[in-house]
This record gives structure tokens, C-alpha cells and sequence, in this order.
């Protein structure tokens, strides 16, 4: 959440407004890219475990054969990351301990 800074509480107005709503507007186009970008990679190896041939694959996503591989590759490392810490998570519930215990 944006703040006044002291030393900036001349700022025009129409300016602070406005340099919110591009901050906003840019947020908001970086999360859309990132879901974007993991829908196609998971649609991408969906297409790989389907058999489909790797370089029809990229070119129907507008990539090319080692876009689809880095793709599958960090998409193979994210499902995973997000397995590992669901057991982790439940390794620790089960054993008693709490999640947020400091």
C-alpha cells in the first residue's frame, strides 16, 4: 500500500494519482502475465504427456522446441516445489507440530 513520504508531501496531486494508477496498472499486468505464463506451460506438458511432437507443440504456442523445454523443465521444478511442501506441511501436522510455530 503506497505511503506519503514526508519529504514528498508537496507532490501534485494529479501526479500522485496518476503514478498510483500505473503502479496498479503494472502490478496488475505482471500477475496477468505470470497466470498466463503458467497456464501455457502447464498446457504445454500436457501436450508433451499427451505424445504430441515437441516442435508442434512450440510452434503452436508461437516458441520455439527450447522455449517448450525450459518451459517444461520449470514447470516440472514448480509442481514439485509446491509437492514438497505440501508433505512438509503435512509431515509437520502429523508429527504435532504447527505450521507457524516460531
Amino acid at each position: 500500500m503506497p505511503h506519503v513520504l514526508w519529504h514528498h508531501v508537496g507532490m501534485d496531486e494529479e501526479r500522485r494519482r496518476r503514478l498510483r494508477r500505473l503502479g496498479r496498472a503494472y502490478r496488475a499486468a505482471m500477475d496477468a502475465e505470470k497466470k498466463a505464463r503458467e497456464a501455457l506451460a502447464a498446457e504445454v506438458l500436457a501436450a508433451l504427456s499427451a505424445e504430441e511432437p515437441v516442435g508442434e507443440v512450440a510452434r503452436e504456442a508461437g516458441f520455439d522446441r527450447e522455449w517448450v523445454r525450459r518451459a517444461r523443465i520449470a514447470e516440472e521444478k514448480r509442481l514439485a516445489d509446491e509437492a514438497n511442501k505440501k508433505n512438509s506441511l503435512l509431515s509437520s501436522n502429523a508429527a504435532g507440530l504447527s505450521p507457524n510455530a516460531d
